[in-house]
């Protein structure tokens, strides 16, 4: 069992930081004011209205981060495996591939899960395929992205910036090159963190473990091996669940 309801919240909001922060230069212009340049000169700013956000994937974390951008006035195109239809906020489209997502957008975010399919989704012929000067967010895992793919993006300017939350190897090695960009903002596996979140862990956690002892139902959601407890009594379908 696990807790998959517990730092959604947490991601999304660390997904919107990382947006605003990439937009609008936060971290280098902290950097140019403790040297003492206080100049505006060169500062390239760029406002979200009317910026188009893809996201690849669509479960709970990209859908509270859809809602998050709402008042953003953001076009948002999305990719799911699931292709199912359903009704989206306006601007907001569903298209039919991953490729279709890096073409349109100006900024793309990346919400899937690890698998063998997609190990380094983003590399030089799907970078290729972005618009010139996107940014790109991870928050999801470091081997959706080969970086070394990403560092000449990012150094050749083909990318316009790069937030990262997950890297390919954990804890990355200093000598990383990613670490030498001004264009990259990077933070240590903590976007689920949140005081809440931590909370909400260990507190579902406990919920599960009750659960079972008391014999009482739980959410398909919460079981990852249902042969693990035959007895259980399950109250959803565990393939009706949004991943």
């Amino acid at each position: 069992m696990y807790t998959p309801d517990a730092n959604f919240e947490s991601v999304a909001q660390h997904c919107l930081a990382m947006i605003f922060a990439l937009a609008r230069r936060i971290p280098g212009q902290d950097r140019r004011i403790r040297t003492g340049n206080f100049g505006k000169s060169g500062y390239d700013g760029i406002d979200l209205r009317g910026k188009t956000l893809g996201l690849v994937g669509f479960g709970r974390i990209g859908r509270r981060l859809l809602e998050l951008v709402g008042p953003l006035d953001m076009h948002l195109l999305i990719y799911h495996p699931s292709n199912r239809d359903e009704n989206l906020p306006r601007n907001t489209d569903k298209v039919k591939s991953v490729e279709a997502v890096l073409r349109g957008s100006d900024i793309v975010s990346l919400h899937c899960p690890l698998n063998e399919d997609n190990r380094g989704l983003i590399n030089s012929r799907t970078i290729g395929l972005m618009k010139q000067g996107a940014f790109l967010i991870n928050t999801a895992r470091g081997g959706l992205v080969v970086e070394t793919d990403l560092v000449d993006a990012l150094r050749d300017q083909r990318l316009g910036g790069a937030a990262l939350d997950v890297f390919e190897k954990e804890p990355p090695v200093k000598s990383n090159p990613l670490f030498t960009m001004d264009n990259v903002i990077a933070t240590s596996h903590i976007a689920g963190s949140s005081d809440q979140s931590l909370h909400n862990m260990g507190r579902n956690s406990v919920d599960n473990v009750l659960a079972i002892l008391r014999g009482e139902s739980v959410d398909a959601k919460v079981l990852l091996n249902l042969t693990a407890c035959p007895s259980v009594r399950i109250t959803t379908n565990p393939h009706d669940q949004t991943n």
